[in-house]
């Protein structure tokens, strides 16, 4: 059983961290970005984890950081026809840093996440895995102030009207 994990200490090492575990779980990302401003070199540390229980995830070393609050559902989705999940429009003063989305349904889909139209990350649900969650390597600048961050789905499943939900995961700053 892992209690702790930890990459780096002190002197400025960073690296890969893979979790997996069957019991709940609290992740703190202490400093996630390493700069060694002299050689214009930033090191991200990555965190992956496997478990399929409740995750609370916190970003601490990061002044200023607060979570992006955006799950929502939608019900009955004709096929064919793009349709917008859940969306984030980044306040005033602030910049978005993705880290990707959680999504899934009743049936196969294609799930984007876009901002102000443009699709930067994107998925397919299948029958085996019919939960999706596409990720960045570590918090991505996204979007700035004004601009809106929409998770949509797509099916083309004929006939029947899937229902769809989803989390668009980040942070602002």
């Amino acid at each position: 059983m892992i209690n702790a994990a930890q990459v780096g200490s002190g002197g400025g090492s960073g690296g890969n961290v893979n979790i997996v575990s069957s019991i709940p779980l609290d992740v703190n990302i202490l400093n996630p970005c390493i700069s060694i401003c002299d050689l214009g070199i930033s090191i991200s540390p990555q965190v992956s984890i496997i478990q399929s229980i409740p995750l609370n995830v916190n970003f601490t070393g990061v002044p200023g950081a607060e979570p992006v609050p955006t799950y929502d559902e939608v019900l009955a989705v004709a096929a064919n026809v793009l349709t917008s999940i859940t969306s984030y429009v980044v306040p005033v003063g602030k910049d978005f840093y993705a880290q990707g989305f959680v999504a899934g349904g009743t049936a196969n889909a294609w799930f984007k996440l876009d901002v102000d139209g443009t699709v930067i990350l994107s998925a397919r649900s299948t029958t085996a895995q019919q939960t999706v969650t596409p990720s960045f390597l570590g918090a991505t600048p996204l979007a700035v102030a004004g601009q809106t961050v929409t998770l949509r789905v797509i099916h083309n499943t004929v006939g029947i009207t899937p229902d769809f939900e989803g989390s668009i995961l980040g942070v602002i700053i």
